[in-house]
């Protein structure tokens, strides 16, 4: 194990305002996804432009450096290009998150002349698959929207949700994303937040299986192209030289407004409100948290335990999983060094 100083930002002092955030700006969507974490619909109501307008203000007099726009499907939005551009003029590096399906020619055009910096694109698989979670026919609309995004000079993103259905299926999805023009592919553990659906949830046996093949796939492509977040597949398990990179960084340098205006520590803490953004500013809302962060990352008692010696490096993992019925932050239930036993 590499025991040279790990600096982390929880060793730092606390940020004035968070570094990042996620928005999910709508929770209006065009597809019905099985594996969904926020319970879109196409039923669900497209929020009032000015009211939107009021926190991309909030969010650039915070001084946040990157700002994710999610869903639902925000293309939905039919304004969302002019929040790009606002962001991207502040100095606001942007990114958004798209199944790809209404993306056409004229969407490209406004997404490139908004200056976005990356378009992140779902692919859950071979088409058999991405259609069998998305819908029928979603896979090639998803595979031509990241030829034209390409095309634009736009970075593209594959973003991969691992789940019971597809887990034996990562290679062969890279390989189709960077077929298609993708410049980087990053994969995400499904976590039953939203539809809580418990058939797509991982056994810690099938997440094994596919950190070990993470791990092989990162040596055979370059360290830019492909990416996994420690803290939910736990390298460090397999190849003690895998420590994570950071601990768990909800709401230490990032936070997540959901669309009803909640705002939480990370996507995954859903049920973890820390404020409403309707009834305080951000700046209001971060100031407050900052007296209960450490409560939200105090080490799990689990760890203390056994004297896990990947505490001081992972901290329990991802904390937004761990989330208890009390709404307390816990240890990853995925972490089989503590819990070797079946979740799924």
């Amino acid at each position: 194990m590499d025991t040279t100083e790990h600096i982390t930002l929880q060793d730092l002092p606390y940020l004035k305002s968070p570094l990042s955030i996620f928005w999910e700006v709508s929770s209006k969507c065009n597809l019905n996804c099985l594996h969904c974490y926020t319970d879109s619909s196409k039923t669900k109501a497209i929020p009032d432009r000015e009211y939107i307008l009021t926190i991309l203000s909030q969010i650039i007099e915070a001084d946040v450096l990157a700002l994710g726009f999610g869903g639902g499907e925000p293309l939905n939005l039919p304004y969302i290009h002019e929040l790009i551009y606002i962001a991207e003029t502040n100095g606001i590096k942007t990114s958004i998150s798209t199944n790809g399906v209404i993306v056409n020619e004229n969407t490209v055009k406004k997404l490139a002349l908004s200056n976005l910096s990356i378009a992140q694109i779902s692919i859950d698989g071979p088409e058999k698959i991405h259609d069998q979670l998305r819908g029928k026919g979603v896979f090639k609309k998803a595979i031509q929207c990241f030829k034209m995004v390409k095309s634009a000079g736009i970075e593209t993103r594959a973003a991969m949700t691992v789940t019971k259905l597809n887990y034996q299926h990562i290679k062969e999805t890279l390989d189709i994303c960077f077929e298609a023009g993708a410049d980087r592919f990053v994969t995400f553990r499904y976590v039953p937040e939203g539809r809580k659906n418990k058939e797509l949830m991982l056994s810690i046996e099938n997440l094994m299986a596919v950190t070990s093949e993470l791990l092989q796939i990162e040596k055979d492509y370059p360290d830019t192209a492909v990416g996994f977040e420690s803290l939910t597949f736990f390298p460090h398990l397999i190849d003690p030289l895998k420590l994570p990179y950071h601990k768990c960084n909800a709401g230490i340098d990032v936070v997540n407004i959901i669309s009803n205006g909640d705002v939480t520590p990370c996507p995954h803490a859903r049920d973890f409100v820390i404020g409403n953004i309707r009834n305080q500013t951000l700046q209001e809302i971060w100031n407050e948290w900052l007296n209960k962060v450490d409560t939200f990352h105090n080490p799990p008692n689990e760890c203390l335990k056994i004297k896990c010696e990947f505490l001081p490096y992972c901290n329990g993992g991802c904390r937004g999983s761990g989330i208890n019925e009390n709404s307390v932050a816990q240890m990853d239930p995925y972490c089989w060094k503590i819990n070797p036993h079946k979740l799924a």
